[in-house]
């Protein structure tokens, strides 16, 4: 009985030291490449093992892959890109986009693992305020939460329109969720929301609501009309 189980602590023990020897070797062996065969090294190491340093390694060794600005200081390590991108993916997630240096590839990365995961948080530390927030309307939508709608105008100012991201965004969840309480909750009147109410629910009263876009009210009223 004891004999088996010193056997298998052994056996154990073997398989987790040659796990290190074949990581660390691999690692090693990587370090010796160059060029984009180093990259894909690194980059094939992290996927395997599901560990982002590897990605961090590309940064640290691949400094011959940088586009720098007029100061020197990094704007692109496109291998570093590609690493943290697929391990994102890989992992489903979204928090290893921000390992990417370049804001626009890391906007991308983010909106991408988005659409993957759900993830509505991810959205907001999207830079660009037309992926961000096109990332909160989508996310808003089909999770059917209108507090995503209420974030969509905290970094700039919405403009103010019957289509605008914010009121669209409450357009679309108050009709799935029959909630017309939100149809003025967005940054225009909401008159959108209030036709298609009017017309799903065979209420010329609601048309009423629409008196601000005088074609949006004619609309509403030949639609019910047509009922």
């Amino acid at each position: 009985m004891r004999r088996n189980r010193l056997s298998r602590i052994i056996l154990f023990s073997i398989i987790i030291i040659s796990v290190f020897i074949i990581s660390g070797c691999s690692s090693i062996i990587c370090s010796f490449k160059s060029g984009s065969e180093k990259y894909w090294c690194y980059e094939h190491l992290a996927i395997k093992t599901k560990d982002e340093s590897y990605c961090f390694q590309i940064i640290k060794e691949g400094k011959f892959y940088y586009e720098t600005d007029m100061l020197g200081e990094p704007l692109h390590s496109w291998p570093a890109t590609n690493c943290f991108y697929s391990l994102a993916k890989s992992k489903k997630d979204g928090k290893l986009c921000r390992g990417i240096i370049d804001l626009e590839e890391r906007d991308d990365c983010l909106y991408e693992l988005v659409n993957i995961t759900q993830e509505g948080l991810l959205c907001k530390d999207i830079k660009k305020a037309l992926f961000r927030n096109s990332c909160l309307v989508k996310v808003g939508i089909a999770n059917l939460d209108e507090s995503f709608c209420d974030t969509i105008c905290e970094q700039e100012d919405c403009p103010d329109e019957i289509l605008g991201p914010e009121q669209y965004c409450f357009d679309k969840v108050a009709v799935l969720k029959k909630e017309i309480s939100l149809c003025p909750k967005g940054s225009g009147d909401g008159a959108y929301c209030f036709a298609q109410f009017a017309v799903m629910n065979n209420n010329l009263s609601l048309c009423k609501k629409t008196l601000s876009k005088p074609g949006m009210l004619m609309h509403c009223v030949k639609l019910i009309a047509l009922i």
